[in-house]
């Protein structure tokens, strides 16, 4: 007899063109319920390894028996979605009608690579990104630029440490932008990671971590900028893992 107690949610988001929407929620069980227009969709572990990857899918296409902790949507087009998340599955696929299918169905290299995608393994980086390059005060460093993000890209991860002897607090972090970005208040620029400081007898100590993995839209370069001058010492690093689709 089987005594667990599962649990099945429903959520209805509201996306804009092109957008793309994180979702902290932990399960096993995902299904989209209404989806007008076809979406991307991402289930990651609380690693920010991806554990499915759904591309073009359409309501009634679901994933079981996999444990996830991020839920990433991307559409499109403007239109509302509804998905359901749990740990059990629940409720019924009815349609109304009948439905006739004639000659064969073909499953394309995307869907073929959304399947593959379902098993568990590590999502493979196609890029690094690794400095301790000394750094004027609003000069950003380039991990990839806008052209070469021409289908969309993963930043995996991402760290900063900054180690200052003397007396300057450093606000610095990576952002998503069309262009380089020189300060880290830029309206335009999106903050994906940002470093947060400590002072130790005189001497400032920054870090900053990626929580969770994000998506850059095509169109958009990745690029790390400080607020004041970097110094090059051998406690000052800044490193990335990415994958351009």
């Amino acid at each position: 007899m089987n005594n667990r107690t599962n649990t099945l949610e429903l959520v209805t988001v509201a996306f804009a063109a092109g957008e793309s929407r994180l979702f902290a929620l932990n399960g096993s069980y995902f299904e989209l319920i209404d989806c007008p227009s076809p979406v991307n969709v991402i289930l990651s572990d609380v690693n920010g390894s991806q554990r499915v990857r759904l591309m073009q899918g359409e309501a009634s296409f679901y994933s079981k028996d996999v444990d996830f902790a991020v839920i990433q949507i991307t559409s499109a087009t403007t239109q509302v979605i509804r998905f359901a998340f749990g740990t059990g599955e629940a409720g019924t696929r009815r349609s109304t009608g009948s439905v006739t299918v004639s000659g064969a169905v073909a499953l394309d290299a995307a869907t073929l690579a959304a399947l593959e995608q379902t098993s568990v393994r590590p999502e493979a980086a196609s890029g690094f990104f690794n400095s301790a390059a000394a750094l004027s005060a609003g000069v950003a460093e380039t991990v990839f630029t806008a052209v070469t993000n021409a289908n969309g890209a993963i930043l995996l991860a991402a760290n900063a440490h900054i180690y200052e002897p003397g007396a300057t607090p450093h606000v610095a972090g990576f952002f998503a932008k069309a262009t380089a970005p020189t300060t880290t208040s830029d309206a335009a620029a999106e903050p994906l990671m940002l470093t947060t400081q400590i002072c130790v007898n005189g001497a400032f100590i920054a870090a900053g971590k990626l929580e969770v993995v994000q998506y850059i839209p095509a169109g958009k370069g990745l690029f790390y900028v400080d607020e004041v001058a970097t110094p090059a010492n051998a406690y000052t690093r800044r490193s990335a893992r990415y994958k351009l689709l």
